[in-house]
């Protein structure tokens, strides 16, 4: 295997299955950033009826002890109906509104080890998507890369546990 390819060098988990999150939103799974530098969180957007907020979360533990909001100051988000992601949007207040008319869009955020607030342990992340009040179908997963403290590239660190 070579460590080239993106396949040998990120950890790819489902964070939140192909849902309906009207009445509930959707709170991804939460994720150990322990054994990696860098996760892009994803989510496909499919048929939306209203807007919806993304925030993001950190914690002490993959069961959410002491979560807190996480800072973000940007998104990417794909133009139109399965094109590339080409624009960068500002997000202002740690939030970042899905508009309604958002249907077919893929949004991307990095979060870095870094970003979080290590001198009080916390090493956890996950996104959140608030309940639309109406029907929004959504999915979301993340994508680690960077491993570190392990012996070759290849090796696929488990970020579900701490």
């Amino acid at each position: 295997m070579s460590a080239n390819r993106l396949l040998d060098r990120v950890v790819g988990v489902p964070a939140g299955d192909p849902q309906d999150i009207n009445g509930a939103g959707l709170d991804g799974a939460w994720q150990s950033m322990k054994l990696v530098r860098e996760t892009t969180v994803l989510i496909n957007l499919g048929a939306l009826a209203n807007a919806m907020n993304l925030t993001l979360q950190q914690a002490t533990d993959v069961s959410g002890t002491d979560a807190k909001a996480l800072s973000f100051t940007e998104v990417a988000v794909s133009s139109a109906d399965n094109a590339q992601v080409d624009t960068i949007v500002a997000v202002a207040a740690d939030s970042h509104a899905v508009a309604d008319d958002d249907d077919g869009k893929l949004i991307l955020v990095s979060i870095k080890s870094e970003d979080l607030d290590k001198d009080n342990d916390f090493d956890c992340i996950r996104a959140r998507l608030s309940d639309p009040g109406g029907v929004n179908f959504v999915s979301m997963s993340y994508l680690s890369q960077q491993a570190r403290y392990l012996g070759s590239a290849v090796d696929h660190p488990d970020t579900l546990v701490d």
